[in-house]
């Protein structure tokens, strides 16, 4: 389904997105800040040095499946989109109406202007 996600942009709940295993939990918004704080506490007490072997061998298994090259290309892919008539109609609606009122001319037509999510 994340594949969908990338193809129409579409949004999920942060509950669905803790299912999805795309982060870690969903805590309530009164929750947020302590249930941050605890983390980086669990976190704060590892020792240094395996945090230091876990984050090299993340980055080793981020580097061998290809995220450095993915960047990469979408960074040149938002650079040419930049450059399409759609790139120059919504910088034009921006600089017309603003960001926020441009963003949602640009989503409405796809039902999900503004914080919703689409229900996936």
């Amino acid at each position: 389904m994340t594949h969908a996600m990338l193809f129409t942009g579409d949004c999920i709940s942060g509950a669905q997105a803790a299912e999805w295993g795309l982060a870690v939990e969903a805590p309530q918004p009164a929750d947020l800040d302590e249930r941050t704080e605890r983390l980086v506490e669990r976190i704060a007490a590892m020792p240094i040095n395996q945090l230091i072997m876990a984050k090299l061998a993340c980055n080793a298994a981020l580097s061998n499946s290809g995220v450095a090259t993915s960047q990469m290309i979408s960074t040149v892919f938002d650079g040419i989109a930049r450059h399409t008539p759609e790139g120059h109609a919504f910088v034009a609606d921006a600089a017309q109406h603003g960001f926020r009122d441009a963003v949602r001319h640009r989503d409405e037509p796809f039902g999900d202007a503004g914080r919703r999510t689409s229900g996936v």
